[in-house]
């Protein structure tokens, strides 16, 4: 494997050396960069070219389909927008596998098959009716789990990022300007994951922008109430800029008493912050969820054990990628 570090936000990675001398995408936080070809040269991050008629727009030359990226040192490279989606992306380095660990590993197996044939004679043995609950226990956990390897988008069940849907629930989306390349992959997910919600389940989106909450719909409403048309066209208006306001989102969506709550976020939350909302989800009783497309926090970590939630370290590629596979699929 070939070891390089994220130009944008430093995170340690690894790549197969197929890919050397191309580009690829950094696992925590999308950023497009150059894999070196030796390790005399430097990992370069790869900038959209705005074109020079309308300096708000990324550059794009209309007849290829192609997309202009420069470099940190200044070279040009034409990135086709199809094989762009391909892009592989750079994952955090995976352990070396030693002698003493291949060795677990077979005792592991060895005590694996010892038990699975323990099982099977204990299930046997037992009175008729308790295979079937036995497996039936073995379909809950399955179907209701969290699969941390399972993309969100395409899973056949109810969920919310992945994690098992309650009676009700509320997604806190951040739109600070650290979010603008993952809103767009964000807001296809809950749009998707509304549509499998069960109707009877209750379900609201506020959104933490720089003007305050932005709820959609206003209240905590039953799936079977909500026109999921509506709600994605009502997506379009949020975007993402400035600075926002966190703390007051999830407060509003506190007051409505959901379930869970799910916090979707790049940036940690500063230390005043995180207080404010573990004294609320204490004074509550809620659980919170934490997705965080960004740096990794203990704050947020203690603020989702606190509360009997998960804290799950997503990273924005990863979300990108998953994005893109579902694309694929659709």
């Amino acid at each position: 494997m070939v070891h390089i570090h994220c130009p944008h936000c430093s995170s340690r990675l690894e790549i197969d050396p197929g890919f050397v001398g191309g580009i690829c995408r950094c696992f925590n936080c999308g950023t497009l960069m150059t894999v070196p070809k030796s390790a005399e040269q430097q990992v370069e991050q790869l900038q959209r070219q705005e074109r020079p008629d309308r300096p708000d727009t990324p550059g794009m030359a209309a007849d290829t389909g192609a997309e202009h990226y420069v470099t940190t040192s200044g070279r040009v490279i034409n990135l086709d927008r199809r094989k762009l989606e391909r892009v592989p992306v750079a994952r955090r380095p995976r352990m070396g596998v030693r002698i003493s660990v291949v060795s677990a590993l077979i005792l592991f197996m060895i005590f694996l098959v010892i038990g699975l044939v323990w099982l099977m004679n204990t299930v046997e043995s037992q009175p008729t009716g308790s295979d079937d609950a036995v497996v039936g226990q073995q379909v809950t956990v399955q179907t209701l789990g969290y699969d941390p390897s399972a993309n969100p988008y395409l899973l056949e069940r109810g969920n919310l990022f992945g994690l098992p849907v309650k009676d009700s629930a509320i997604v806190v989306v951040s739109t600070g300007s650290r979010m603008r390349e993952y809103l767009g992959p964000v807001k296809d997910m809950l749009v998707t994951n509304l549509r499998r919600l069960d109707e009877t389940t209750r379900f609201q989106v506020v959104f933490a922008t720089h003007e305050g909450p932005h709820a959609l719909p206003e209240t905590l409403t039953p799936r079977a109430r909500i026109n999921v048309e509506s709600f994605d066209l009502s997506l379009n208006e949020i975007s993402a800029a400035g600075r926002p306001k966190f703390p007051a989102s999830a407060e509003r969506a506190l007051a409505a008493k959901p379930a869970e709550l799910v916090l979707v976020l790049y940036n940690p939350l500063s230390t005043e912050d995180a207080l404010k909302l573990e004294a609320m989800l204490k004074s509550t009783g809620v659980t919170c969820h934490v997705i965080l497309l960004g740096p990794s926090s203990d704050l947020l970590q203690a603020l989702a054990a606190g509360s009997e939630g998960r804290c799950i370290e997503l990273g924005g590629g990863q979300l990108q990628y998953w994005h893109e596979q579902w694309r694929k699929n659709r």
